[in-house]
C-alpha cells in the first residue's frame, strides 16, 4: 500500500481507453499516409517543372505558377505534421507540439484544398481539351485521397487521440 506521499508525489497518466487507441492508431497510419503525400507532391512538383503539358499546366499562369511554388512549402509542412504525429503517439520525439497544431491547420487546409481543387475542376472542364480534362480529373481524384483522405485519417485519429477531454 502506497503512503499519502507517495501518491501525492506519483506521475498521474490517464488511462489509455479504448477511443484513444484506436485514434492513436489512426493518426500513426494516417501519418504514415501523409509522409507519402509529401513525397507524392514533391513527384508532381517535377513533374510540373519537367513537363508542364503532360500535367495540363501553364507555368504562364500566375496562379499555377503559385501552385508550383507552394507544393514544395505544402510538403515541408506535411512531412513535419506526420513526424509529429509519430511523435505524439510514441509520447516523444521530434516535432511532438506539430501533431495538434498540424492537425488544425490540417483540417483548415484540407478545406481549402477541397475548395481550390474543386474550382480547378470547374474551370478546368469548360476551357480544356479532352486529354486537359483527363489529367484534370486524375489530378484531383489524387488530391482527393491524398490530402482529404489521407489528412481525414490523421485528424480524426488526433480527434480520437487526444486524451485531455476524455
Amino acid at each position: 500500500m502506497m503512503t499519502r506521499e507517495q501518491l501525492e508525489n506519483a506521475p498521474y497518466e490517464a488511462p489509455v481507453t479504448k477511443k484513444i487507441r484506436i485514434g492513436r492508431r489512426m493518426m500513426f497510419i494516417g501519418s504514415i499516409l501523409l509522409f507519402l503525400a509529401a513525397l507524392g507532391n514533391i513527384v508532381e512538383m517535377i513533374l510540373i517543372i519537367v513537363n508542364p503539358s503532360m500535367m495540363a499546366v501553364d507555368l504562364n499562369d500566375q496562379r499555377q505558377f503559385i501552385y508550383l511554388i507552394f507544393l514544395p512549402i505544402a510538403s515541408i509542412f506535411i512531412s513535419f505534421v506526420s513526424i509529429g504525429g509519430i511523435s505524439f503517439v510514441r509520447g516523444k520525439g521530434p516535432f511532438l507540439h506539430w501533431a495538434s497544431l498540424g492537425a488544425i491547420i490540417l483540417a483548415i487546409y484540407m478545406i481549402l484544398d477541397l475548395i481550390i481543387d474543386i474550382r480547378k475542376i470547374a474551370h478546368g472542364v469548360i476551357a480544356a481539351s479532352e486529354q486537359d480534362q483527363t489529367v484534370l480529373w486524375i489530378r484531383f481524384i489524387i488530391g482527393i485521397i491524398e490530402i482529404q483522405g489521407f489528412g481525414g485519417v490523421f485528424f480524426f485519429g488526433w480527434l480520437l487521440a487526444k486524451n485531455y477531454l476524455d
